[in-house]
Protein backbone atom coordinates (compact mmCIF):
# COMPACT_ATOMS: atom_id res chain seq x y z
CA UNK A 1 0.00 0.00 0.00
CA UNK A 2 1.30 3.45 -0.89
CA UNK A 3 0.30 6.42 1.26
CA UNK A 4 0.88 9.99 0.16
CA UNK A 5 0.79 12.89 2.58
CA UNK A 6 0.33 16.40 1.24
CA UNK A 7 2.51 19.01 2.94
CA UNK A 8 1.81 22.43 1.51
CA UNK A 9 1.88 21.76 -2.24
CA UNK A 10 4.27 18.83 -1.96
CA UNK A 11 3.65 15.10 -1.74
CA UNK A 12 5.61 12.84 0.59
CA UNK A 13 5.65 9.16 -0.31
CA UNK A 14 5.48 6.41 2.30
CA UNK A 15 5.33 2.75 1.35
CA UNK A 16 4.33 0.33 4.12
CA UNK A 17 6.05 2.66 6.54
CA UNK A 18 5.28 2.24 10.27
CA UNK A 19 6.48 5.70 11.31
CA UNK A 20 3.42 7.20 9.65
CA UNK A 21 1.27 5.41 12.21
CA UNK A 22 3.56 6.15 15.17
CA UNK A 23 3.31 9.93 14.95
CA UNK A 24 6.99 10.42 14.17
CA UNK A 25 6.21 12.22 10.91
CA UNK A 26 5.85 15.97 11.32
CA UNK A 27 3.64 17.55 8.68
CA UNK A 28 4.58 21.20 9.18
CA UNK A 29 8.36 21.32 8.86
CA UNK A 30 10.15 24.50 7.88
CA UNK A 31 11.84 24.47 4.45
CA UNK A 32 10.45 21.04 3.52
CA UNK A 33 7.91 22.34 1.01
CA UNK A 34 8.65 22.64 -2.69
CA UNK A 35 6.70 24.19 -5.53
CA UNK A 36 5.35 21.04 -7.14
CA UNK A 37 5.81 20.63 -10.87
CA UNK A 38 3.37 18.38 -12.64
CA UNK A 39 5.72 16.10 -14.56
CA UNK A 40 3.90 13.52 -16.69
CA UNK A 41 4.10 11.95 -20.11
CA UNK A 42 2.34 14.80 -21.86
CA UNK A 43 4.86 17.34 -20.54
CA UNK A 44 8.11 15.62 -21.52
CA UNK A 45 9.53 13.22 -24.07
CA UNK A 46 11.82 10.57 -22.59
CA UNK A 47 15.15 10.40 -24.44
CA UNK A 48 17.59 8.12 -22.62
CA UNK A 49 18.80 6.95 -19.23
CA UNK A 50 21.97 8.96 -18.57
CA UNK A 51 23.25 6.77 -15.73
CA UNK A 52 25.80 7.98 -13.20
CA UNK A 53 27.29 11.40 -13.99
CA UNK A 54 29.62 12.16 -11.07
CA UNK A 55 32.42 14.54 -12.06
CA UNK A 56 31.16 14.59 -15.66
CA UNK A 57 27.96 16.37 -14.59
CA UNK A 58 28.93 19.79 -15.99
CA UNK A 59 30.32 18.30 -19.21
CA UNK A 60 27.14 16.30 -19.89
CA UNK A 61 24.91 19.25 -19.05
CA UNK A 62 26.76 21.37 -21.59
CA UNK A 63 26.31 18.63 -24.21
CA UNK A 64 22.55 18.53 -23.61
CA UNK A 65 22.34 22.34 -23.69
CA UNK A 66 23.89 22.26 -27.17
CA UNK A 67 21.71 19.40 -28.38
CA UNK A 68 18.33 20.46 -27.00
CA UNK A 69 18.82 24.09 -26.04
CA UNK A 70 19.38 25.47 -22.57
CA UNK A 71 16.36 24.97 -20.30
CA UNK A 72 14.73 22.72 -22.91
CA UNK A 73 15.67 19.45 -21.21
CA UNK A 74 15.30 18.06 -17.73
CA UNK A 75 15.53 14.87 -15.67
CA UNK A 76 12.55 12.79 -14.60
CA UNK A 77 12.46 9.68 -12.44
CA UNK A 78 10.07 6.88 -13.33
CA UNK A 79 8.28 5.61 -10.24
CA UNK A 80 5.63 3.07 -11.07
CA UNK A 81 3.12 4.83 -13.31
CA UNK A 82 4.37 8.28 -12.31
CA UNK A 83 7.16 10.46 -13.62
CA UNK A 84 8.73 12.47 -10.83
CA UNK A 85 10.46 15.83 -10.93
CA UNK A 86 13.83 16.22 -9.20
CA UNK A 87 12.18 17.55 -6.05
CA UNK A 88 9.68 14.68 -5.93
CA UNK A 89 12.42 12.10 -6.53
CA UNK A 90 14.38 13.64 -3.65
CA UNK A 91 11.42 13.10 -1.34
CA UNK A 92 11.22 9.43 -2.31
CA UNK A 93 15.00 9.23 -1.79
CA UNK A 94 14.56 10.86 1.61
CA UNK A 95 11.87 8.40 2.66
CA UNK A 96 14.42 5.59 2.18
CA UNK A 97 16.71 7.39 4.63
CA UNK A 98 13.82 7.96 7.01
CA UNK A 99 12.93 4.29 7.03
CA UNK A 100 16.59 3.36 7.49
CA UNK A 101 16.72 5.60 10.56
CA UNK A 102 14.04 3.45 12.26
CA UNK A 103 15.59 0.08 11.39
CA UNK A 104 16.45 -1.64 14.68
CA UNK A 105 19.78 -2.82 13.29
CA UNK A 106 20.79 0.62 12.04
CA UNK A 107 19.19 3.19 14.34
CA UNK A 108 22.32 3.28 16.52
CA UNK A 109 24.35 4.40 13.49
CA UNK A 110 22.02 7.35 13.14
CA UNK A 111 22.01 8.26 16.81
CA UNK A 112 25.80 8.06 16.99
CA UNK A 113 26.05 10.37 13.99
CA UNK A 114 23.75 12.98 15.53
CA UNK A 115 25.59 12.69 18.84
CA UNK A 116 29.02 13.27 17.33
CA UNK A 117 28.42 15.60 14.37
CA UNK A 118 27.71 19.31 14.22
CA UNK A 119 26.69 18.77 10.58
CA UNK A 120 27.35 16.46 7.63
CA UNK A 121 28.59 16.83 4.05
CA UNK A 122 29.15 14.75 0.93
CA UNK A 123 31.64 16.09 -1.61
CA UNK A 124 32.54 19.51 -0.17
CA UNK A 125 32.30 21.20 3.20
CA UNK A 126 30.29 23.90 1.43
CA UNK A 127 27.45 21.35 1.25
CA UNK A 128 26.33 22.54 4.68
CA UNK A 129 25.02 25.71 3.01
CA UNK A 130 22.28 23.66 1.35
CA UNK A 131 20.62 23.12 4.72
CA UNK A 132 17.38 21.24 4.02
CA UNK A 133 16.97 22.45 0.43
CA UNK A 134 17.73 19.86 -2.26
CA UNK A 135 17.72 22.51 -4.99
CA UNK A 136 20.82 24.25 -3.59
CA UNK A 137 23.59 22.42 -5.45
CA UNK A 138 26.89 24.29 -5.36
CA UNK A 139 29.42 21.49 -5.86
CA UNK A 140 30.88 19.73 -8.93
CA UNK A 141 28.47 16.82 -8.47
CA UNK A 142 25.00 16.50 -6.99
CA UNK A 143 24.89 15.89 -3.24
CA UNK A 144 21.72 14.55 -1.66
CA UNK A 145 22.61 12.28 1.27
CA UNK A 146 23.72 15.16 3.50
CA UNK A 147 20.46 17.01 2.88
CA UNK A 148 18.41 13.85 3.39
CA UNK A 149 20.14 13.22 6.72
CA UNK A 150 19.43 16.77 7.94
CA UNK A 151 15.79 16.46 6.93
CA UNK A 152 15.42 13.06 8.59
CA UNK A 153 16.78 14.70 11.73
CA UNK A 154 14.03 17.31 11.51
CA UNK A 155 11.36 14.66 10.92
CA UNK A 156 12.62 12.52 13.80
CA UNK A 157 13.09 15.46 16.17
CA UNK A 158 16.87 14.95 16.39
CA UNK A 159 19.51 17.67 16.58
CA UNK A 160 23.22 17.52 15.86
CA UNK A 161 24.99 17.66 19.24
CA UNK A 162 28.63 17.09 18.32
CA UNK A 163 31.54 19.29 17.30
CA UNK A 164 32.75 17.51 14.14
CA UNK A 165 31.80 18.10 10.53
CA UNK A 166 31.36 14.51 9.35
CA UNK A 167 31.64 13.40 5.75
CA UNK A 168 29.13 10.84 4.46
CA UNK A 169 30.74 9.38 1.38
CA UNK A 170 33.13 6.49 0.55
CA UNK A 171 34.80 3.89 2.81
CA UNK A 172 37.36 6.44 4.04
CA UNK A 173 34.69 8.76 5.45
CA UNK A 174 33.41 8.61 9.01
CA UNK A 175 29.79 8.54 7.89
CA UNK A 176 30.35 5.79 5.33
CA UNK A 177 27.54 3.55 6.63
CA UNK A 178 24.97 6.17 5.67
CA UNK A 179 26.16 6.68 2.11
CA UNK A 180 23.41 6.15 -0.51
CA UNK A 181 25.10 3.07 -1.93
CA UNK A 182 24.52 1.30 1.40
CA UNK A 183 21.15 2.68 2.57
CA UNK A 184 18.52 0.30 1.18
CA UNK A 185 15.68 1.61 -0.93
CA UNK A 186 12.38 1.07 0.86
CA UNK A 187 10.60 -0.26 -2.26
CA UNK A 188 13.25 -2.21 -4.22
CA UNK A 189 10.71 -3.61 -6.69
CA UNK A 190 10.25 -0.06 -7.96
CA UNK A 191 13.88 0.14 -9.10
CA UNK A 192 13.89 -0.16 -12.91
CA UNK A 193 17.10 -1.58 -14.35
CA UNK A 194 17.12 -1.53 -18.18
CA UNK A 195 17.31 -5.15 -19.33
CA UNK A 196 18.75 -6.07 -15.94
CA UNK A 197 21.76 -3.77 -16.38
CA UNK A 198 22.54 -1.76 -13.25
CA UNK A 199 23.30 1.86 -14.19
CA UNK A 200 24.37 2.74 -10.65
CA UNK A 201 28.10 2.91 -9.88
CA UNK A 202 29.88 -0.24 -8.70
CA UNK A 203 30.00 1.00 -5.11
CA UNK A 204 26.20 1.01 -4.85
CA UNK A 205 24.19 -2.04 -3.78
CA UNK A 206 21.60 -2.97 -6.46
CA UNK A 207 18.79 -2.41 -3.94
CA UNK A 208 20.16 0.84 -2.52
CA UNK A 209 18.74 4.34 -2.70
CA UNK A 210 21.60 5.21 -5.09
CA UNK A 211 20.42 2.42 -7.37
CA UNK A 212 16.92 3.93 -7.45
CA UNK A 213 18.28 7.40 -8.18
CA UNK A 214 20.53 6.31 -11.06
CA UNK A 215 18.43 3.56 -12.66
CA UNK A 216 15.07 5.34 -12.60
CA UNK A 217 16.40 8.63 -13.93
CA UNK A 218 15.69 9.65 -17.50
CA UNK A 219 16.90 12.52 -19.62
CA UNK A 220 13.80 14.17 -21.10
CA UNK A 221 13.06 16.87 -23.62
CA UNK A 222 10.58 19.40 -22.33
CA UNK A 223 7.29 19.94 -24.10
CA UNK A 224 5.72 22.20 -21.53
CA UNK A 225 5.58 22.33 -17.72
CA UNK A 226 2.44 22.97 -15.76
CA UNK A 227 2.88 24.61 -12.35
CA UNK A 228 0.23 23.88 -9.74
Amino acid sequence: MKITRLVGNCFFYFINFPLLQSGLITAKVKNLVFKKIKMDSENVELIERPGYLGRKKQERHEEWDKEFGKNNWTFVWKFGERQLSFEEACLVYEDAYLRDSSDRKREKIWKDLFANARDVYDNSETNVNSGSDYTIQEAYSTHLQDIAIRRVGIRRGWKFKGEKLIQVRGPGSEGYLLMPGIVRFHSPKMIEMPDGVNLAPSWAHPKSVESFYQNNRWLARKKHLTYI
